[in-house]
């Protein structure tokens, strides 16, 4: 029964093809950070928010939980500027990506951008900084694109009718206008020929003001000349009363809520008096509450000012300075269109919901959060610990009953020159993780042995950047620590048997170049693999003597070694990942092969199933998140779709192996600590059998030669159970006489790439 079970296993290991993929959100709820939350118009308790960077989230539960709704490819940028239609029946947002900005129409329903606008100016750099829809007509938009100008910036106002075939200039910040940039645009809401443009800061002494046109930005009427304009609001049932309301003036014009009611002929300022705790003192959002539009909530910097009456009377409320546990700098207020009362504000840390018009806020707790460094798993025959990052710490999470703790969490408002800490868990000792901080004035290696909840300094140094921590395999508390110091590497052995006595032995580095990692080979101490730069040597005296190792004449001197790792499953097996593809050696690591040609940052074996290579590619200046994935030690390898990763992107991962399934852990850079889930089952599998492919083997079992039966044939190779190849040919038939008795897989490749998988039995 053992042997069935075990050939199963490998079985599905040498010869999974596709699989099934489920990604799920880790993260803890109290470090999440969500954007622009955004009612749904036409679902009740719906609503919409975006990530930090490239994902449209949805609640249907009021807020209560959250899911990915729209994961935004990564090359079209992050997503900012997210509005709902009048309707409900489509969101927009604009998006930038390398400083080039487009906006995009998104329709619900289908979950897909039906269009994109590209600005008119776009060769000048620009970028979308306001823009606004008349009411549900898609075609119809003013949109202001701001770009680099000078040692500053300028920006120009377009309209289009036709859905940006054609496009009207109707405003230009330099020219004559002392270049006063435009902060808010709109058309009213019920004459799209009526435009308005409220103007901010200029960079010629002349600034503010709110430009009004009646045909369609021919020509302009100046209103509020001198106030400096960051925000405009309409009454939705009563185009002629408008609100809008100061920004940041650095003193040149006094904070002002300024109201009208004939459409902006005429304005008076609103008698508010404003707190003194403030020190950008603007106005970020107005909002009529769409069941009671007597009721107006005003956003500032530091106060949530509201009226009941029409404007008659105002409320303040004045919040601490940069409050972390509730409201500071409202970005976007958005009301329950259905239940009175309700209403969220997107605030600069955390979101804000309130069920009593804003008299009172409490923080909206979410999962999805910007990792801020790596991600380890711990795991021996009796316990598994997961450690993330988050906010310059980390959690620990005891994956037996998910019980967590953290350490280290900085606030939110806290800004460090240093270095983000790292975190990294030693792979031996249960309980045990290194801590290393600091930045340009020196650094410190700390450890701790109660899964970070105290911790010793055990090492000083003034280089900046730790990449590995790696335990000596036969000497109790030694570890060799890796460093890259812009561009410099190091080597330091710390023995901390006795902490009175720490001894630290720097080893002398055959190259200067970054160092990634060591491994040893054979679990002997002075016996190991250094991977430094584009290099990769080797010791068999702890480094008092190096040998260089060739990776072959064609690999370049250019790229960089990341990763070295073993298979568990035969120790002969080496991997490595580089800038320039996986390697692989049968022999360890005395001859290497080239296979998988993609940027490899980690790699991995499966230590349950012989044959499984897991690689990926970490998100960088020139490469996206990857995961690569290979069943027959890198002969062949097939990527998974990035849809199925949410197109998210980072800089860590792990891997647990189980049986028939890889769960990668992600430390994402919006979506907060994911999980990945690799169905290796090959009941799941796009391989089909023999005979269902009308592929037939014969004889079998075989003596001397196997024939393959089939007129559309591409490819056969045959592998031993330990998924290593050992036979490769491209005719009908093949010689297994030399071989020696036992059982082998047939990995048939037709025309159409189909893959067929066929035991045999050699006799």
């Amino acid at each position: 029964m053992k042997k069935i079970t075990f050939f199963a296993g490998l079985l599905f290991a040498l010869f999974t093809n596709k699989m099934n993929a489920q990604v799920e959100v880790l993260g803890k709820n109290e470090f999440g950070r969500i954007f622009e939350v955004t009612y749904s118009i036409t679902e009740q308790n719906t609503v919409y928010a975006t990530t930090i960077t490239n994902h449209i989230l949805v609640s249907h539960n009021n807020g209560t939980s959250w899911e990915v709704f729209y994961s935004l490819p990564t090359e079209y940028g992050n997503i900012t500027k997210l509005n709902i239609s009048k309707d409900g029946s489509f969101l927009s947002f604009s998006t930038l990506k390398d400083g080039i900005g487009e906006l995009h129409i998104f329709d619900i329903p289908s979950k897909t951008i039906t269009k994109t606008f590209s600005m008119p100016n776009y060769s000048e750099g620009a970028f979308v900084s306001a823009y606004n829809f008349f009411e549900n007509d898609k075609n119809t938009l003013i949109v202001s694109s701001q770009f680099p100008y000078g040692l500053g910036t300028a920006n120009r106002v377009f309209t289009t009718t036709d859905g940006g075939e054609n496009w009207k200039e109707v405003y230009y910040s330099v020219d004559d206008n002392h270049n006063i940039i435009t902060s808010y645009v709109a058309f009213n809401p019920a004459d799209k020929s009526k435009i308005y443009i409220a103007n901010g800061n200029g960079s010629e002494g002349v600034y503010g003001g709110l430009m009004i046109s009646n045909d369609g930005g021919g020509t302009f009427t100046t209103k509020l000349e001198g106030s400096v304009l960051a925000t405009l609001e309409f009454n939705p049932n009563n185009p002629n009363e408008i609100y809008t309301g100061t920004g940041i003036s650095f003193g040149m014009s006094p904070e002002k809520l300024h109201h009208s009611t004939d459409g902006g002929n005429t304005w008076e300022d609103k008698n508010i008096t404003w707190g003194s705790n403030g020190i950008l003192n603007n106005i970020i959002d107005i909002k009529f509450n769409p069941l009671d539009n007597n009721h107006v909530i005003v956003l500032e910097e530091d106060e949530i000012v509201s009226t009941k009456d029409g404007g008659t009377t105002w409320q303040s409320v004045e919040y601490p300075y940069d409050n972390l546990d509730s409201y500071y700098y409202g970005i976007k207020a958005s009301f329950n269109p259905f239940k009175a009362g309700e209403l969220f504000i997107t605030a600069n840390y955390k979101p804000l919901f309130s069920t009593d018009n804003g008299a009172t806020l409490a923080q909206v707790q979410t999962p999805f959060y910007s990792s801020t460094g790596r991600v380890n798993l711990f795991e021996n025959s009796t316990a598994k610990h997961l450690f993330y990052s988050v906010q310059s710490g980390f959690v620990h999470r005891n994956l037996a009953d998910n019980s967590e703790n953290a350490f280290n969490i900085e606030p939110l408002n806290i800004f460090s020159t240093n270095n983000t800490p790292s975190y990294i868990s030693d792979s031996k000792t249960e309980g045990r993780i290194y801590t290393f901080k600091g930045g340009f004035m020196g650094s410190t290696l700390s450890m701790s042995n109660d899964f970070g909840a105290t911790s010793n300094t055990i090492f000083e140094t003034f280089t900046s950047g730790l990449t590995n921590v790696i335990p000596d395999p036969q000497v109790n508390n030694q570890i060799y620590t890796t460093f890259d110091n812009w561009g410099q590497g190091e080597l330091d052995k710390i023995n901390f048997n006795d902490q009175n006595n720490i001894i630290t032995t720097n080893i002398p580095l055959p190259a200067q170049a970054s160092v990634y990692k060591i491994l040893h080979p054979n679990n002997i101490s002075d016996e190991f693999f250094i991977l430094i730069g584009s290099e990769v040597y080797k010791t068999t005296n702890g480094g008092t003597d190096w040998t260089p190792v060739s990776l072959g004449s064609d690999f370049p001197s250019y790229a960089a070694v990341f990763d070295i790792v073993q298979n568990p499953k035969n120790a002969n097996q080496l991997a490595l990942g580089t800038s320039s593809g996986v390697y692989v050696s049968n022999d360890k690591g005395v001859t290497w092969t080239l296979t998988g040609e993609f940027v490899a940052n980690k790699v991995a074996y499966s230590d349950i199933n012989s044959g499984v290579l897991i690689a990926t590619t970490y998100t960088s200046q020139f490469t996206q998140f990857n995961v690569y994935y290979s069943v027959d030690n890198g002969a062949n390898w097939e990527s998974v779709d990035r849809k199925d990763l949410l197109y998210s992107e980072t800089s860590s991962v792990t891997i647990d192996f189980s049986d028939k399934n890889a769960y990668i852990y992600i430390a994402s850079a919006d979506l907060g600590l994911l999980g990945y889930s690799l169905n290796l089952d090959i009941l799941a599998t796009g391989e089909v059998s023999g005979e269902k492919a009308k592929v037939l083997v014969y004889p079998n079992p075989v003596v001397d030669i196997v024939h393959i039966d089939n007129k559309n044939l591409k490819s056969v190779a045959l592998y031993n159970m330990d998924g290593k190849k050992l036979l490769e040919t491209k005719s009908n038939e093949m010689n297994v006489s030399k071989l020696p008795n036992g059982v082998y897989v047939l990995r048939i490749v037709t025309s159409d790439n189909s893959i067929v998988s066929k035991k045999i039995i050699k006799k």
